[in-house]
């Protein structure tokens, strides 16, 4: 079980800072992307001023206000233990490029959630939230909101903050997650 945990400023905000291209500056935080295990041990031995340990609970609440503010989860995508959790928007991410960006629409770049949205027809009143905080365009309103199951990555963005809790998570298996691979040993 991974214990440590490391704060870093997210690499792809901070990358697109510096190359002046950052459209959410005004809209989500640079500090949110998390180390874990023992590559956090390992950078905070370094000595990285801009990295600092944090705690479960700290972790907990950087997730939890991270959906809220309507960024994506990733992590790793292999059956070990996660090694980084990180907080991704659709205009500076680069594994979401593949997948929010026109003309790079590659429906393989990220692995998708073993979670799909579902919408109870009783309670939606069509508001488009949920299609408004979508990332992967995966939600239209006609009558009620309608899940494009295909294009559906389940994030869950769209239900965090449904204002009338019309969105739940279903759990299915996708793809099976890959396991490790172990290193190559070199003589």
């Amino acid at each position: 079980m991974n214990e440590s945990f490391a704060l870093v400023p997210c690499p792809c905000r901070k990358r697109a800072g510096i190359e002046g291209i950052r459209k959410c500056e005004d809209k989500y935080p640079v500090y949110n992307c998390i180390i874990v295990g023992p590559g956090a041990e390992a950078l905070l031995a370094l000595g990285d001023p801009e990295s600092r340990r944090a705690s479960k609970e700290e972790v907990v609440k950087i997730a939890k206000d991270a959906a809220e503010l309507g960024l994506v989860h990733t992590t790793d995508n292999y059956s070990g233990p996660a090694t980084i959790l990180c907080q991704c928007c659709e205009c500076c991410c680069g594994l979401l490029a593949g997948l929010t960006r026109p003309g790079l629409e590659n429906p393989k770049a990220i692995a998708k959630a073993n979670y799909l949205a579902k919408i109870n027809s009783e309670n939606c009143v069509a508001c488009g939230t949920c299609e408004e905080r979508c990332k992967f365009g995966a939600i239209s309103i006609d009558d009620i909101a309608q899940i494009n199951e295909d294009r559906c990555m389940g994030c869950g963005l769209c239900a965090v903050t449904c204002p009338e809790e019309a969105i739940s998570m279903k759990r299915l298996e996708r793809s099976p997650i890959p396991a490790p691979k172990k290193p190559k040993r070199y003589n």
